[in-house]
């Protein structure tokens, strides 16, 4: 505040206020220091790394499914994904996930548009060590021509998870008084079924009202 007062003749409060809403960490980025820094794309404009990793490069995610319906939404991402991409010096890395589990629900999301517009010549393909590879048609269920993980990886990861024992599913209701190991005991205002879990929100005794996955947050009921 100080230095605002100092190099403004007239402060206010609004004007100040909407200044340090423009501030953020990467402000007092050390780009000579030996560490991995995380950041939005909007927040790395102007910077520059030698290897730079752009993830969630899916239909969907980006672009968002906001912006679908819309072209100029559309652009406006592609000149995002430019910026993303251009702030490589030497390696860019585009990562992208066949399955991801979002709010709950297992999606199979499409491989970016973004990706598809990139010179073929200028893209080296990797898939994770360990995984065989299929180039699918056109008209599989992946959409366009690309590299998707083999069924009988599937099976065996299917057979793994058959091999787990099974655990016991809690239900929960609006009512239910649960223990948390880090926020304690509380009360479930509500309970959501979302996907193969549950959204819960709980007002904790001690620490305020929040929204959980009941299977992640490992609650159980007291």
């Amino acid at each position: 505040m100080a230095q605002y007062e100092e190099e403004n003749e007239e402060p206010s409060l609004s004007d100040f206020l909407e200044q340090i809403s423009l501030y953020t960490d990467i402000d007092n980025l050390d780009q000579n220091a030996d560490y991995v820094a995380l950041m939005t794309m909007h927040s790395a404009k102007g910077l520059e790394f030698p290897t730079v990793f752009v993830a969630g490069m899916e239909e969907g995610i980006f672009p968002s499914s906001r912006s679908l319906d819309n072209e100029e939404d559309v652009e406006e991402e592609r000149r995002l994904a430019y910026v993303a991409m251009t702030r490589a010096k030497q390696k860019l890395y585009l990562t992208r996930a066949c399955e991801r589990m979002l709010y709950g629900h297992t999606d199979r999301n499409r491989k970016s548009r973004f990706l598809k517009e990139i010179p073929k010549d200028l893209i080296e393909k990797k898939e994770q060590e360990g995984l065989s590879q299929v180039v699918s048609s056109a008209s599989s269920a992946f959409g366009e021509v690309g590299t998707i993980r083999s069924m009988s990886l599937r099976q065996q990861l299917n057979m793994r998870k058959a091999d787990k024992p099974t655990v016991e599913t809690q239900t929960f209701t609006a009512g239910d008084r649960i223990k948390h190991k880090i926020f304690g005991e509380g009360t479930i205002l509500s309970a959501s079924p979302m996907g193969n879990d549950t959204l819960l929100e709980i007002a904790f005794d001690t620490k305020g009202t929040k929204k959980i996955m009941a299977n992640y947050a490992k609650v159980t009921k007291i």
